[in-house]
């Protein structure tokens, strides 16, 4: 059969001779090196996350519950690990409660943290950037309006106390 014009240049050109394609040429072009300033990334903070300042004045509770919401935590986070990040601060929460899926037991990357006394969720409101599992996770003092009766109860599954 006739070779095919794809087929003859591939077997050295319609003259025989050696091949040329725009590999070849390419690989003769010395590549023009990358200035590296531009790629390195900036350095690493090491350590735990630095705590961030608190944004705005807070209002404490006057009465329990005294409940922090615990945000931005990985999915694979524990108790344990939302108890190591008050415990940075030598804080000991009541309670943690990290809430699940209904039908699963997959996290939802959040938890509700209760303490013993305003001034201690006050103190704890400093873990807010601290790191879970690298995570810089999100502190704030729960909302007992948007879930009424559900911060305080310690008698539900996921709730443990201390």
């Amino acid at each position: 059969h006739a070779p095919t014009p794809g087929e003859r240049e591939r077997a050295g050109g319609a003259g025989g001779g050696m091949s040329s394609s725009w590999a070849d040429a390419t690989e003769e072009e010395p590549m023009p090196a990358l200035p590296t300033s531009t790629y390195v990334s900036a350095p690493q903070p090491s350590g735990p996350a630095p705590a961030a300042r608190l944004a705005a004045p807070v209002t404490l509770p006057e009465r329990p519950p005294f409940v922090a919401y615990v945000s931005n935590l990985p999915f694979s986070s524990s108790e344990a690990d939302v108890r190591a990040l008050f415990g940075a601060l030598a804080i000991e929460p009541t309670g943690v409660r990290l809430p699940v899926e209904k039908g699963s037991d997959k996290h939802k990357g959040f938890a509700y943290v209760t303490f013993q006394d305003g001034p201690t969720l006050l103190a704890a409101l400093h873990a807010n950037g601290g790191a879970v599992q690298g995570r810089a996770a999100r502190v704030s003092i729960a909302d007992p309006t948007s879930n009424p009766g559900k911060l305080a109860r310690t008698d539900r599954p996921g709730w443990t106390s201390g």
